[in-house]
């Protein structure tokens, strides 16, 4: 029997809209670690707007497993993944991370440590982003990455957030 997901999770109680959000963070070290930092739809999901999603390998390597994504569409047979995109070659080992997103009415671009990794435009993926979001900081473990390895104690390696700041 593999190893059981593990979860930490941080959620707003208040939901944020258009703005621009930076954040400073420290990844976590370890095996088949998961952290994340995104938002979801206030009411509803999707919505969604991942700024990154990390996965560690079964080696604890991040390369180029530094995802952004976006979720449109209502729940079920309507909800589209505008597409995971990977953006590890903008991160040097063991630094620590400077994300921005800049989350307007007419465009969602997002950054890493200055270098602009994702810009949507497109106006019917756009029109889903129209409602607040709440946002969301988690770190999770992959069972798929934990098979052959030791289970981790994230408390030991933790998902440090050193920086955040929030303009409208």
């Amino acid at each position: 029997m593999g190893a059981k997901p593990s979860l930490f999770l941080i959620t707003t109680r208040k939901a944020f809209g258009f703005g621009t959000y930076q954040w400073k963070v420290t990844l976590p070290k370890g095996v088949g670690l998961w952290p994340a930092v995104w938002f979801s739809g206030e009411i509803t999901w999707p919505p969604e707007i991942d700024v990154i999603e990390a996965y560690s390998d079964s080696k604890g390597n991040w390369s180029n497993r530094l995802n952004t994504n976006v979720h449109i569409g209502s729940n079920g047979e309507n909800h589209k993944q505008v597409g995971a995109r990977r953006h590890g070659s903008y991160i040097n080992k063991n630094e620590d991370i400077d994300f921005t997103l800049i989350w307007l009415p007419n465009c969602i671009k997002i950054y890493y440590n200055g270098f602009l990794v994702r810009r949507i435009t497109n106006k019917y993926d756009l029109v889903w982003f129209n409602q607040n979001q709440i946002m969301i900081l988690n770190t999770a473990l992959n069972p798929d990455y934990l098979i052959n390895a030791t289970y981790q104690d994230i408390s030991k390696s933790p998902f440090i957030v050193k920086n955040y700041k929030y303009y409208n």
